[in-house]
């Protein structure tokens, strides 16, 4: 993920992402050691980047979490950060992360999709791409294509 920031701050011009590279790079142990990435310090990376207004960071928050959704105690907070933005880039990643939500976690996040007040877009993103994947079984695909139905009526 390092790599990675860094690669979005050149392309991006931010200099707010060098605070965050800096703050993952000289985090060190009590030996004096760079401690490797670990899933508290990756969180908080990519909170600070879903909270940034440029486009483009925004999205590479919501997709770097796609290996955080796999674990179930972090639903909760990624739940929190999806926000109703209609630029198209950062709604298409909250949606791809939801995807992955039903792909792990399909009732809790079949859930959130369905009872909690947020864009109909990002919504409509995550039930498609879940619709689309092999990762999902045939009955909770069926459930999805209801809940669809149901939001076009809303």
């Amino acid at each position: 993920i390092l790599q990675n920031l860094f690669k979005v701050a050149l392309t991006t011009g931010s200099k707010n992402i060098y605070k965050y590279y800096q703050l993952l790079v000289n985090e060190k142990n009590n030996y004096g050691e760079n401690l490797n990435l670990d899933e508290t310090n990756y969180a908080m990376a990519t909170y600070y980047l879903v909270n940034e207004e440029e486009v483009f960071l925004r999205r590479y928050g919501y997709v770097s979490m796609l290996n955080l959704i796999k674990n179930k105690n972090n639903l909760e907070i990624i739940f929190s950060l999806i926000d109703s933005d209609e630029r198209y880039y950062v709604l298409m990643a909250e949606g791809w992360l939801l995807s992955y939500g039903l792909i792990f976690h399909f009732e809790e996040t079949f859930d959130f999709i369905k009872n909690k007040q947020f864009s109909l877009k990002i919504k409509q993103v995550a039930i498609q791409k879940a619709i689309d994947s092999y990762r999902v079984s045939s009955e909770n695909k069926s459930r999805l294509k209801t809940l669809r139905k149901e939001l076009k009526t809303k």
